[in-house]
């Protein structure tokens, strides 16, 4: 009988990889925004050729992202369908993981199937190439997974794995993780005062002491200074948090804006509400109940990412979290007695992978594609034959996405002669990677001029970051800058080098040359 159900099980968890991996690459071969899109392309490549993170290129957020990525191009090479397996390889991580934890719960495998492949398929598929807070949400939420099996098992080992996930999160971007941080050290901070042992906090501190161990080394490694580290990923990101909370993005706290906006994520949760609701009166005996820790740690996940989510300009995206209260409200369902509750959770579940598969996913909404006809798309293989199979259209070239193809074959064409060593700022962050050139530089991760991914001129911190971009082009012996693309921000380099002493070489509707030998 064992051996059926260990067959059965493997038969599903491979069901749930061709899955979680197919649904990943559909999407990610359906329209780019170049901003975001090709965040981790050129970074990657970079990475295993010696352009190092926080020491070679400013760095604010994701890290870990770029290190997966060069992990993967060095093992299987540079093309679109690599940089795909990337987000796809997470995507199944994440659902596996999930069938796992449901598996330990003892949750029927077909209802544990289910609440697994519709996660996969409202997760990373809305993006579909490695994105920060994607990746971040997937890391914390294997941080949350592991304390809750530690609940479940009393195994100390999770306790161990957890900060190692926690750090994954962080170094892929810094919220929503802190925030969940925050939550569940709470969560844990009661529990542990309630089932006290030195065995657990021993666990929990080999687990602080090995990501320590492993990030000191990758500094001394790699020679980066670690006040380049505390700069660009701790002090400067803090900046943006405070200019956030002191504006209106998480005030005012209208009903609209924190219930209605995120309604489904609240009926997910309603059962599991109900769930404490009844514990609460055995009194101070929930706190010896360790399914009262691990209802209180979903719901402060949650809510956690709503908070994320108010504060952030991306496009809504947490409704990732909705399978995974759907898969625990049925796990907690069975401490109260209510008709038909469970029939209620698979229609609750339907119900969410067909809106948010229409309004998200086909429409490829987080991707500013909501309004463009993607049969309007090229075949990206025109421009680069790396880039095979993917379907080229934009947002800013959405009625004519061959006419950028043809603006960037120039740029190409430009570019492959270039021996000299050059400064590329673009969001079309590919060239390098493409070109195999390793005399393309680049001093920044991402170029957006809005106080979050660089320090404006007067603004706290941008001392610090001109004095790295003159250090790196010094170290390098860069009279050349390229600008290419029309959304790069000429402040950029005049607030950098001073208007007066930039002399343009070239000029035309996508790519501008500098000399700034003068400068």
């Amino acid at each position: 009988m064992s051996i059926i159900k260990n067959y059965k099980y493997f038969l599903l968890v491979l069901v749930i990889f061709i899955f979680s991996t197919l649904v990943n690459f559909y999407y990610g071969l359906i329209g780019v925004f170049p901003i975001d899109s090709f965040l981790s392309f050129d970074a990657g490549f970079k990475f295993i050729n010696g352009e190092i993170p926080f020491r070679d290129i400013w760095t604010p957020f994701g890290f870990t992202l770029d290190l997966f990525q060069g992990l993967i191009f060095k093992l299987f090479g540079v093309t679109w369908y690599n940089y795909l397996l990337h987000s796809s390889l997470l995507n199944f991580f994440l659902a596996l993981g999930t069938f796992h934890v449901l598996n330990k719960f003892n949750v029927k495998l077909i209802y544990s199937l289910f609440f697994s492949v519709i996660l996969s398929v409202i997760s990373y598929p809305v993006p579909a190439t490695p994105f920060l807070d994607h990746s971040s949400v997937i890391f914390s939420l294997f941080m949350m997974y592991c304390f809750i099996l530690h609940l479940k098992t009393d195994k100390n080992f999770y306790l161990t794995l957890a900060p190692i996930f926690f750090s994954l999160a962080f170094l892929s971007k810094q919220t929503p993780s802190a925030y969940i941080l925050v939550s569940l050290s709470l969560v844990g901070f009661f529990y542990l005062i309630f089932n006290f042992s030195i065995i657990k906090i021993l666990s929990l501190f080999i687990g602080i002491i090995i990501v320590l161990i492993l990030f000191f080394l990758y500094i001394f490694i790699n020679d980066v200074p670690l006040i380049s580290f505390w700069y660009q990923y701790i002090l400067f990101p803090l900046t943006i948090g405070d200019i956030r909370v002191n504006s209106d993005f998480l005030f005012p706290l209208e009903f609209n804006r924190i219930v209605t906006r995120f309604k489904i994520i609240h009926l997910s949760l309603i059962p599991i509400l109900i769930s404490v609701f009844f514990d609460f009166r055995k009194k101070f005996k929930i706190f010896l109940n360790r399914d009262f820790f691990i209802k209180i740690s979903i719901i402060l996940f949650s809510y956690s990412l709503i908070f994320h989510q108010l504060m952030t300009l991306n496009q809504k995206y947490i409704f990732m979290i909705i399978p995974v209260n759907l898969a625990f409200a049925h796990i907690f369902s069975r401490d109260f007695r209510l008709k038909y509750i469970n029939q209620f959770l698979l229609f609750l579940g339907i119900a969410t992978i067909i809106y948010y598969k229409i309004s998200y996913l086909d429409n490829r909404k987080f991707m500013e594609l909501e309004n463009v006809n993607l049969n309007n798309s090229e075949d990206a293989k025109i421009l680069h034959p790396k880039f095979q199979s993917l379907k080229w259209i934009t947002p800013e070239y959405k009625n004519s996405p061959s006419s950028e193809i043809k603006k960037l074959k120039d740029v190409f064409a430009i570019l492959k002669s270039e021996n000299r060593n050059v400064l590329i700022l673009t969001h079309y962050q590919f060239f390098s990677a493409l070109l195999n050139k390793k005399n393309f530089y680049t001093f920044s991760k991402t170029y957006t001029y809005d106080s979050i991914s660089l320090p404006k001129k007067n603004e706290k911190y941008f001392f610090y970051y001109k004095q790295f971009v003159f250090s790196k082009i010094k170290k390098n012996k860069i009279n050349i800058i390229y600008i290419i693309g029309t959304d790069i921000n000429s402040l950029i380099i005049n607030d950098l080098f001073g208007k007066d002493c930039l002399e343009i070489l070239k000029n035309n509707q996508i790519l501008k040359q500098y000399d700034i030998s003068k400068c």
